[in-house]
């Protein structure tokens, strides 16, 4: 009699943890963050950064009403007002990526990067999402990790360079991802 093969363990997409630097040199953001809305920033910053961790494939949905009220939500005690300035100097200083932002998502190459070392053990990347003609939230783009620590601040320059990871049949995957997708944190 032959042995049943066990599936193996299923590929993960969301980071228990993520580096925190303890030297702010190339990250003047968090350093301004500091300056300008002090320890309440500094926490606000990081606890996105925890949120964009855990969820799979390294996103937040931004688009409703509810999606909005629901990360103010998980920020609190942080006022909203204080929230959204955050937000809106991350996507100035391309740690969020704008265009995913207009589509109502609130996605990090600059942090997804930073999470290399993790996904080197686990033999996968994650996706980049983006929304469909008809305004599902899809995955087509494998992320690509870079030594360069600091290279990637939009999903647009992630992709100005010739890639050839990018034009695999793993990217020909069109998934739609729901909110059973998102942590339930």
């Amino acid at each position: 009699m032959g042995e049943k093969k066990k599936a193996g363990r299923p590929a993960s997409y969301s980071a228990e943890y993520f580096p925190h630097m303890t030297n702010h040199d190339g990250e003047t953001h968090i350093r301004h963050i500091l300056k300008k809305w002090k320890l309440a920033g500094y926490s606000i910053y990081y606890m996105i950064m925890e949120k964009l961790g855990s969820a799979q494939h390294h996103y937040l949905q931004y688009s409703t009403e509810e999606d909005k009220l629901d990360l103010y939500d998980q920020l609190r005690p942080a006022e909203e007002k204080v929230i959204i300035e955050i937000i809106d100097y991350l996507i100035t200083k391309q740690v969020l990526d704008k265009n995913l932002f207009e589509q109502g998502i609130i996605y990090s190459p600059f942090f997804v990067n930073t999470l290399s070392t993790l996904y080197s053990s686990r033999n996968c990347n994650p996706l980049i999402p983006e929304k469909d003609n008809k305004g599902n939230i899809i995955k087509r783009k494998v992320f690509v990790f870079s030594t360069e620590k600091y290279l990637y601040s939009t999903v647009n320059t992630l992709f100005q360079e010739e890639n050839p990871a990018n034009r695999t049949e793993d990217n020909n995957i069109e998934t739609n991802l729901t909110k059973s997708d998102q942590p339930n944190s």
